[in-house]
């Protein structure tokens, strides 16, 4: 049987690499978590640009509605007064009120639809912002767990020497 040197030094070496090998991949483990929230830092960033990009376009799009809705009207008006009937009575009147209303609806579904867009958007980027800060705080789990492995392999290490040494040996 081998001495309780050799055996103490056996041990050691066995439960130093194992608590290396612990804390080494606690670390990679915390890198892949750390990279995975920077990545979702990065999508929560491009999902913000993009409800800012929602929203500018819903705005340029009501505004040539309008401009659009405007063109109409005048063209109704013209029309209207170069057949000589009245623009401020009758029927006449409500073709270019009931016009002004639908542009004006049109105007609201367009305001409406970039709202839920934009917000939709904008859960999305809270979302990843959230993934991210629980990818970080996996990373720092990794880490308090790669320790408690080295301590484990330590404790095991110790464990095993101790119970090495009690055997008798041959003299």
């Amino acid at each position: 049987m081998a001495d309780p040197l050799t055996l103490g030094i056996v041990a050691g070496v066995g439960a130093l690499t194992g608590a290396a090998s612990s804390i080494f991949g606690g670390y990679t483990q915390a890198g892949n978590y750390d990279a995975q929230g920077n990545a979702l830092d990065q999508q929560s960033q491009m999902q913000k640009l993009q409800a800012q990009q929602i929203a500018t376009n819903g705005t340029n799009k009501q505004n040539s509605q309008q401009q659009e809705a405007a063109k109409v009207a005048g063209q109704q008006r013209a029309a209207i007064g170069q057949s000589n009937l009245a623009t401020t009575t009758g029927s006449m009147a409500d073709v270019i009120d009931a016009s002004g209303a639908k542009a004006m609806l049109d105007k609201y579904n367009i305001a409406y639809d970039t709202e839920i867009q934009s917000k939709s958007a904008i859960d999305q980027a809270n979302m990843s912002s959230y993934q991210a800060n629980v990818a970080r705080g996996n990373a720092k789990n990794s880490v308090i767990g790669g320790y408690i492995g080295a301590a484990g392999s330590v404790l095991s290490g110790i464990g095993n020497y101790t119970s090495w040494s009690r055997i008798p040996t041959a003299k």
